[in-house]
């Protein structure tokens, strides 16, 4: 709790030209001569008597935020708070790779700036963001695609709270948000695809990145990073401890998995054999998925991948969605969502559950539907006994214990007479 002197501050009511409400929202900064006003006005949804709570709220961090010298610019834009990121945050190639930094760069130069960068920092509101969503959805572009310019700029206003730029992140307003990705069964292989995608690519150089993207659900650059001293076959285990891409100026270079520590796998069974065969003789510190000391080029995986697709006549998906394909066949076969998390690697168990909720949501169809099958079957059985006297628990089973016994006995007189 603040228990020192806040600045002054009010709020006043403010009726607009459409006959809407707003609340004008002032605090003073600075002294004497150099003495100024932020004055900030919040549209409220209803006329009501006493200020709304985003009024009051807003009031609240700009008493504090002057109180502590941090005022943002008034005359700050959009455009001026994404080149900023860009600049200071997003050019840092041990923060991003190269292919992040130009997706980002893209993304702003071809659509945010263009669309919202004109607007002020301290104006932008939800109704802005949501209309340009509008706007980009009705052009011919992929819904992906969007998701990407969401991600950018949802980003890029979290480094400006961060910086004293921006109050608060506007995308995270439900008016303004996206619908979350989640991978339908277009985007995985089933588990005999995956196997016969296996068979397929034996003595080929796409062999052994796909075993470990199909047996571990690696990313790219994680399959490519692993050592002959990360694949215990007798332990069958395989440690994921590196992943590997390439960066302008310096070539392949090595960085920690995503979730920002190695993680261990257990080899399936199918798997042991390929991987057996791999390191067999080699020094640990060889590349699995290489020329001995030397790894896979990243490009040559994904020039492979494509020349594959084609091949086996497979839909256009990514090597990323083996990662999926992995993720689904072991919550299908009954891992808890828990497992399928470290696994991944993924750092939150929220990550998981969003992304795989479709295969949650079909396992609870599947067992409702057999839940649905045994009342049936139980509800058909009872029709034909239903002269039958029912007896407390544990009376019944004492009940079928007796009968199971009487039937035991029968079954050993019938072969005794026939013997």
């Amino acid at each position: 709790m603040y228990h020192g002197v806040m600045p002054a501050g009010h709020i006043q009511k403010r009726r607009n030209g459409d006959g809407s409400v707003s609340w004008r929202v002032s605090v003073p900064v600075g002294y004497g001569r150099h003495a100024a006003r932020i004055v900030r006005c919040v549209r409220a949804e209803r006329d009501t008597k006493n200020p709304s709570k985003t009024a009051t709220e807003l009031l609240a961090r700009l008493q504090r935020q002057a109180e502590g010298g941090v005022v943002p610019s008034h005359k700050l834009t959009i455009g001026d708070l994404l080149e900023r990121w860009l600049a200071e945050w997003v050019a840092d190639d041990e923060r991003y790779e190269q292919a992040s930094q130009a997706a980002y760069r893209s993304a702003v130069a071809l659509y945010l700036k263009p669309s919202i960068g004109h607007i002020r920092a301290m104006s932008l509101q939800p109704a802005h963001v949501a209309e340009m969503w509008r706007n980009v959805r009705a052009l011919p572009r992929a819904l992906e695609s969007v998701r990407r310019y969401y991600a950018t700029l949802h980003l890029a206003l979290e480094w400006g709270i961060g910086q004293g730029l921006v109050l608060r992140n506007v995308c995270d307003a439900d008016v303004a948000k996206l619908p979350g990705k989640h991978h339908d069964e277009s985007d995985v292989l089933s588990l005999m695809q995956m196997l016969a995608m296996l068979d397929r690519v034996k003595g080929t150089e796409m062999a052994l990145p796909v075993l470990i993207g199909i047996s571990a659900g690696c990313r790219r650059g994680e399959a490519i990073g692993v050592k002959v001293g990360n694949v215990d076959v007798i332990g069958k285990r395989l440690q994921i401890a590196r992943s590997l891409r390439r960066q302008k100026g310096a070539g392949i270079v090595e960085k920690q998995p995503k979730g920002g520590k190695p993680r261990v796998v257990p080899i399936p069974e199918f798997a042991l054999p390929a991987f057996t065969a791999a390191c067999d003789g080699k020094p640990d510190s060889w590349y699995v998925c290489g020329d001995g000391p030397e790894p896979m080029p990243p490009e040559r995986v994904s020039k492979g991948w494509r020349a594959l697709l084609d091949t086996l006549d497979l839909p256009p998906l990514r090597f990323h969605d083996l990662r999926h394909s992995y993720a689904t066949a072991l919550l299908e076969a009954g891992a808890d969502m828990k497992t399928v998390q470290e696994l991944l690697g993924h750092t939150q168990m929220s990550t998981t559950a969003d992304i795989y909720s479709h295969v949650t949501e079909r396992m609870r169809e599947r067992s409702i539907a057999a839940l649905n099958e045994a009342a049936s079957q139980a509800a058909e059985h009872l029709g034909r006994t239903s002269s039958a006297k029912v007896l407390p628990a544990k009376q019944a089973e004492e009940h079928e214990i007796a009968a199971s016994s009487t039937r035991s006995r029968r079954s050993s007189a019938g072969r005794a007479h026939h013997s």
